[in-house]
């Protein structure tokens, strides 16, 4: 009788368990389905990294870093609105990439709010492959960089601080597997309040953006070039929509933010973390336009 008593008790623990444990999964967008149980797994990080720990070399450490990027940064540029193509035309023929796109700090996360219909944590990578597509209109061909920043500063013992480091070498790993790379955008957000970060323009809401120039580049004359035509054509078509230029160098501070790898190396600060995914969005879709037109133009120059 005590027997049948704990199998009833384990039976009845063992069906409270699955109930659970079905109800957590249909709350957070389970769909029973081995793909849809992959993709429920993987929407819940920013990234699954696996990293190989049998070597010692930096370089190896470096380049057999190999990652899993959350397949919803690559949709939700198509789940936002329906895409106007305001007439570009698009080539048939596959180009060679022209643009890099990377994140430095690419755990820089954006407010929660609003995201909840992507299914994602919306991050600096989200704004990537944004860009990415939006640049694609323009018949410009991007990739955008997936190797983990943090899994090589934690085999290497770095600190945060090497970061640019880093995506240093990632930026040369990228320039030897492709050679006709001419542009290096490094996509951040800023963490200052909302107010600062937050700009309407027609009724529409869009998150700032800055761009950052080091002065500890001999060469930064180039790169100062460059963005300030960027800037001065976002103040033109959207007044108030960026924050400037802000320059910087000094104790405590790196200088140079990788930017004498080229005279086209750029960072941009998409926002802040107060701002949401759609107003990053409406962003990549103003300057989008403005960044698609000058390295198309300076592409077939």
């Amino acid at each position: 009788m005590l027997k049948k008593i704990r199998i009833i008790t384990y039976i009845t623990i063992l069906i409270l368990i699955i109930f659970g444990l079905f109800n957590f999964l249909n709350d957070n967008g389970f769909k029973f389905g081995g793909k849809n149980f992959i993709n429920f797994l993987i929407s819940k990080f920013d990234y699954i990294n696996i990293v190989e720990d049998n070597t010692s070399n930096i370089e190896k450490d470096i380049f057999e870093v190999k990652n899993i990027t959350n397949y919803e940064y690559r949709n939700i540029y198509y789940n936002k609105k329906e895409v106007k193509k305001n007439d570009i035309p698009v080539s048939s023929t596959k180009k060679e990439p022209i643009v890099y796109i990377y994140n430095t700090h690419q755990s820089e996360k954006y407010t929660l709010n609003n995201s909840e219909p992507y299914n994602i944590i919306p991050t600096v990578m989200t704004t990537s492959y944004m860009l990415k597509e939006k640049l694609s209109e323009y018949n410009i061909e991007s990739i955008v960089e997936e190797s983990s920043v943090n899994e090589v500063l934690k085999k290497n013992n770095w600190k945060y601080a090497s970061s640019y480091k880093v995506t240093r070498t990632f930026l040369e790993k990228a320039k030897k597997e492709y050679p006709s790379l001419k542009f290096y955008i490094d996509v951040h957000r800023d963490s200052v309040k909302r107010s600062i970060t937050t700009k309407e323009i027609n009724n529409v809401s869009y998150a700032r953006v800055m761009f950052l120039l080091g002065l500890e580049n001999e060469n930064y004359e180039k790169n100062l070039k460059v963005i300030e035509y960027l800037n001065n054509e976002i103040e033109k078509k959207y007044p108030g929509l960026s924050r400037g230029i802000y320059k910087k160098k000094g104790p405590g501070v790196n200088g140079v933010y990788n930017q004498d790898f080229s005279e086209n190396c750029i960072l941009i600060e998409f926002g802040g973390s107060y701002n949401t995914i759609d107003e990053v969005y409406n962003t990549v879709e103003a300057i989008g336009q403005i960044l698609g037109k000058y390295i198309g133009d300076l592409d077939e120059s």
